[in-house]
């Protein structure tokens, strides 16, 4: 059986966001939430980040409802 609608709980929140300053700052420009990011990880296209001269290799793209967020190699940051 089902549960109830109201029981569910979104659990997106528990997805680990470390934001730095520079994130934050970028996120209020483009106003992008937390939760936005949050959701990108749980629910989005996980590919590796584009490597080429000034990118560091291991990060990862996650791209999710228009909105893509590149990580850091623990898709923490």
């Amino acid at each position: 059986m089902m549960p109830a609608v109201e029981n569910v709980v979104d659990d997106t929140s528990l997805i680990t966001v470390l934001s730095s300053l520079h994130g934050r700052q970028r996120r209020e420009e483009r106003d992008i939430s937390k939760h936005d990011l949050q959701a990108a990880v749980k629910y989005g296209v996980q590919e590796p980040s584009a490597e080429g001269e000034g990118r560091i290799k291991g990060r990862w793209k996650f791209t999710y409802n228009g909105v893509v967020y590149i990580t850091d190699a623990t898709t923490k940051k």
